[in-house]
Order: structure tokens, then C-alpha cells, then sequence
């Protein structure tokens, strides 16, 4: 959280020091508890100007801080948007659920382990926006089911992540033909169906809104999954295509990541990871929560002029 006072350098971690954000008006007995609250995500700026008003200390004191605070990361990207995000219950589709609430959206998360979406929920105890939805996107009936549910429990949802998607770090020569059928289910047929039915409402209603597709680097440079490169180049047509006949109302971008580090991370084979790596201009690993950074971006205002776009997350590793 970038969170200076004037002369700071910001918080950095939950650890640093009080001294580096607390200046002399500042309670010793409330600047952990403070702190751990500023650790864990939970201010947004009017959670912590309340916070501040409410503190039991003298109003001079409380002015004092304000003063001194720079407002700037108070504001917040994603304030009066409601986000449908796939593949929401781990990895990087867990990361823009916890993004997504911490720049002020309301979340519909959906996933199809009803398990890790407990998980996620006893996370996010804190924020009254996060909803859970257990369903198998490849389903097209359940799919619609999940979307009747919305139109009668969020009619307000004007974003969606694509986000689902299994690998399962195969040679195209050992693929099974159900293999091939649920890659294509999950990764191809499942954006498909979300993409058609949140477009088919917005555009009804002739509401703005934006989509964001989860492709990969391999959709672009090839992969030794071939049935996955595939999926992830098929998730990049389907975004330029879906952006030119959703227009003007929906936005539609990819992000592209190369490797993150995930579970799935542990399946590419090692040669590959090197030969991505060899090729990358910055060191340092990519992370999921890099990769929600540009998704919350791209979801936000602050693209508003970006559209049928693919956003290369790779540390400068594949240059076009």
C-alpha cells in the first residue's frame, strides 16, 4: 500500500518500522493495531478516514494527521463496479479477487471447487462485497443457470474475467481424445459462454461494461502443450472478435502472462521454464498479483480507451 505521510517513504510491508508512518501524534496503543489492519488490505479511503475520526484521541491530533497524509492511493479504481471472475478460488484468479475488493469492487467470484471458494470467503471475512458462485463453466446449462442468478441477484455486474483454465502439460502426441475435450471445454468453451451471456444483457440494456480473457504467452509463441497453446491463441481471437461486436458498449482486452508463479508453474517442463527465461530482459519472477494489477487496470477507467488489446506480461521476453 503506498500510504506516505510527508517527509515517509510509504508502507511496505506489515513490518516496517511505525517511525516510517507515524509521526509524534500518533497513539503508541493504536499504531499496531493501525498497522496490522494497513497490512491486511483493509482501509479503503472511507474506511480510514472513519477509522482515523473515531480514534480516541484529540481532534488537533486527528486534523494533524490527515494533514500530513498523501491522499493520492486513496483513490481507488474499481469504486461502484461489480466484477463476475472465473476460475476465482486460487492462483492469479484468487489474486484479482483480492485486488478487485481492495480497489473498492463488489466480486462475484466463480469457481468450480466449492472448497477453495469456503477458503476464499473466510479470507475476505472483512469485506461485505464478495459473493461465491460453485459452477463448472464448461456446462452450458449451468452456465445460464449461473447467469439467471445474476440477472436476479446482481443486475448491476458490469465486468467479467475469463480467468478459468486447466493445463495439464501434455505432448500433443500423448494427448486422449477426452483430454483434448476438456481443454477445449474449460479454456475455449468456457469463455465463450460467459462472453455470449454477459454480452447478450449488457447489450439488451445497452450498459457499459468490460471484459477482460486470461491468455497466456503461449497463445502467442507456442507451448509444448499444444492443446493449451492452442486454447490460449484461440482466447486472443475470440477477444479481438467479441470486441468488434460488443462495440461500443463492452471493452474487450487479454492479458498475456508468461510464466507465473503458481501451482501450475510446476508442470512446465524445465526445459521450457529456461528457454522463457533466457529470453526475459527483467529477473525478477513474474507474480500473480502483477498479472492482477493489469487486469484491475484494464477493468478500470483508466483504460477507457483500450479495446480488442492483448496486454504481454512477460518481462520483456518475446518483443514485437
Amino acid at each position: 500500500v503506498g500510504f506516505p505521510h510527508s517527509g515517509a517513504t510509504g508502507i511496505e510491508s506489515s513490518d516496517m518500522k511505525l517511525a516510517s508512518v507515524c509521526n509524534p501524534v500518533w497513539m503508541p496503543t493504536e499504531a499496531p493495531h493501525f498497522m496490522r489492519k494497513l497490512s491486511r488490505g483493509e482501509f479503503t479511503g472511507t474506511t480510514l478516514f472513519n477509522y482515523i475520526i473515531h480514534l480516541q484521541i484529540p481532534n488537533c491530533r486527528k486534523v494533524k494527521w490527515l494533514l500530513n497524509l498523501d491522499l493520492g492511493w486513496l483513490i481507488i479504481m474499481l469504486t461502484n463496479k461489480k466484477l463476475i471472475i472465473t476460475g476465482a478460488a486460487s492462483g492469479i484468479g484468487k489474486e484479482i479477487v483480492k485486488l478487485g475488493l481492495r480497489e473498492g469492487a463488489s466480486v462475484i467470484a466463480c469457481d468450480i471447487n466449492g472448497r477453495l471458494l469456503e477458503e476464499l470467503k473466510e479470507w475476505a471475512d472483512a469485506y461485505q462485497n464478495l459473493y461465491t458462485y460453485q459452477v463448472d463453466v464448461s456446462d452450458y446449462d449451468l452456465v445460464r443457470e449461473f447467469f439467471a442468478y445474476i440477472e436476479q441477484e446482481h443486475p448491476d455486474a458490469d465486468s467479467l474475467v475469463n480467468n478459468a483454465g486447466i493445463y495439464l502439460a501434455q505432448s500433443i502426441l500423448d494427448y486422449q481424445e477426452d483430454d483434448i475435450a476438456r481443454v477445449m471445454d474449460i479454456n475455449i468453451k468456457g469463455a465463450v459462454y460467459f462472453s455470449q451471456l454477459f454480452g447478450r444483457r449488457m447489450l439488451r440494456n445497452q450498459r457499459q461494461g468490460t471484459i477482460v480473457n486470461m491468455s497466456s504467452v503461449s497463445g502467442m509463441e507456442g507451448s509444448s502443450d499444444a492443446i493449451y497453446g492452442m486454447s490460449k491463441a484461440a482466447l486472443l481471437g475470440l477477444t479481438k472478435s467479441c470486441a468488434m461486436n460488443f462495440s461500443p458498449y463492452i471493452r474487450v482486452n487479454a492479458v498475456a502472462p508468461t510464466m507465473v508463479d503458481t501451482s501450475m508453474m510446476e508442470t512446465i517442463p524445465e526445459w521450457r521454464k529456461q528457454e522463457y527465461l533466457s529470453h526475459q530482459l527483467i529477473p525478477e519472477p513474474v507474480l500473480p498479483e502483477d498479472v492482477a494489477e493489469t487486469v484491475v487496470f484494464l477493468l478500470s477507467d483508466k483504460s477507457r480507451h483500450y479495446t480488442g488489446a492483448t496486454f504481454d506480461i512477460n518481462n520483456g521476453g518475446y518483443l514485437r
